[in-house]
């Protein structure tokens, strides 16, 4: 750990034998103590900060860095203490401070790597690469900050770099997200059979895990590479012909083919095997997707209804492809009336809830329309819609506060998910 480089730069003797002992309380109350007496000892900060970082107090510690640097800004030590715990918290000072210490020791591969983390984790691959590749030694330990590294090649469209990268830490590591990164750049590449055969090996690593077979394939389809997607998914079924996730994906990849049948079947399979049919019905949301399939949505999905009239899933949806027509007034009256059918079957079904204070709050009746985004984000308090129109409903009625509130929340949540 960077604190581990204070050596010989704390203030005492005891001081520094306490905090390697882990006598943390004892090196807080020795330094509080020494403090009143030296209240302009960057060491005694520095130390402070070390004993709260080790008593699990981040926040404070951070604060007891910046208080020794604002009393000698290029103390080393102080500086390495304030940028592990910036970088540990995620506190937005943090990359400042990294770069100080880069400044400082050009040699120093653990700020950079450290820097590349932060960078990669801010959307920002080319600064991610460049901060990576000026810490291969520390990358190289770690098998998630070299994954990032590889995805960030691929990012900047440095394909075959990311393979050459790849390979050579899939030659001495064998890890799943290497070897996903590793089979994305050689389809990115053009080397489909090198592909196929990184993709037979991380299968082979875990024949009956559904969860592999899921993460590989929608790593393809997220890059459109629908044939090795179907492959993978189609091995899974082989091994585990009751994954209702894995179903559903070929269902996908069928209703981008066309295979508009095939689809159906495999979301109906996935809607048998999964008992809260959350799979089929996204599946068949993916199938009916766009406004130039409505009227045949409709239709189809009114046919499924018979069979199954409460089904929440398909209310919903028969809903949405009525919206999607048109605003007619008795499109959205029956829109509404599938939707409330859907919530009495699903009471926590947040994509109804927010359909529903939508077309409330087309009709006028915000406090209606409120209490329906309310209840969605019960179930899900990161829906972004939900919050969204909260905000609106809530300043369209005059509650200024309530509303900033919820646009508040709705950064966060952009924030946290970094998009």
């Amino acid at each position: 750990m960077l604190s581990l480089l204070l050596g010989g730069a704390m203030s005492g003797e005891s001081l520094s034998e306490a905090l390697r002992a882990g006598h943390y309380r004892e090196a807080l109350d020795r330094a509080d103590a020494l403090l009143k007496t030296r209240p302009r000892d960057e060491q005694l900060w520095t130390v402070r900060g070390l004993a709260l970082r080790g008593l699990g107090r981040d926040g404070e510690s951070l604060a007891a860095f910046i208080k020794a640097l604002e009393l000698s800004p290029n103390f080393t030590p102080a500086l390495k203490g304030a940028a592990e715990a910036a970088y540990n918290l995620r506190d937005s000072r943090a990359a400042e401070f990294l770069e100080r210490i880069a400044a400082i020791e050009p040699s120093n591969t653990t700020a950079r790597a450290m820097a590349g983390v932060l960078a990669y984790e801010a959307g920002d691959c080319a600064s991610a690469v460049r901060s990576f590749e000026r810490s291969r030694d520390q990358i190289e330990a770690r098998v998630s900050a070299y994954a990032m590294y590889g995805e960030c090649l691929l990012k900047l469209n440095r394909a075959s770099e990311a393979v050459d990268a790849l390979e050579r830490m899939a030659s001495r590591n064998s890890d799943r997200s290497i070897l996903r990164l590793l089979a994305l750049a050689q389809l990115s590449s053009g080397n489909n059979s090198a592909a196929l055969v990184t993709v037979r090996r991380i299968i082979e690593q875990a024949p009956s895990d559904e969860q592999n077979y899921f993460d590989l394939a929608s790593a393809f389809l997220l890059r459109d590479a629908y044939g090795p997607a179907e492959f993978v998914v189609n091995a899974g079924l082989e091994k585990l012909d009751s994954a209702a996730r894995l179903y559903a994906l070929r269902g996908v990849i069928e209703a981008v083919k066309g295979v508009d049948d095939a689809a159906v079947r495999d979301f109906e399979k996935a809607n048998e095997l999964d008992g809260a049919h959350q799979y089929g019905a996204a599946g068949f949301g993916v199938l009916y997707a766009g406004t130039e399939r409505a009227a045949e949505a409709v239709a189809a999905l009114r046919e499924r209804l018979r069979k199954d009239p409460d089904d929440p899933e398909l209310n919903y949806l028969l809903a949405q492809a009525i919206l999607s027509q048109g605003a007619a007034p008795a499109g959205a009256a029956e829109a509404r009336q599938l939707l409330m059918r859907s919530l009495r079957r699903r009471p926590g079904y947040a994509a109804a809830h927010v359909a529903l204070g939508k077309l409330y709050r087309q009709s006028g009746d915000d406090h209606r329309a409120i209490a329906e985004f309310r209840a969605a984000l019960k179930s899900d308090s990161a829906d972004r819609t939900a919050l969204s129109q909260l905000a609106a409903a809530l300043r369209r009625i005059g509650h200024m506060e309530e509303a900033a509130a919820a646009a508040r929340q709705l950064r966060d949540v952009v924030m946290r998910e970094g998009r």
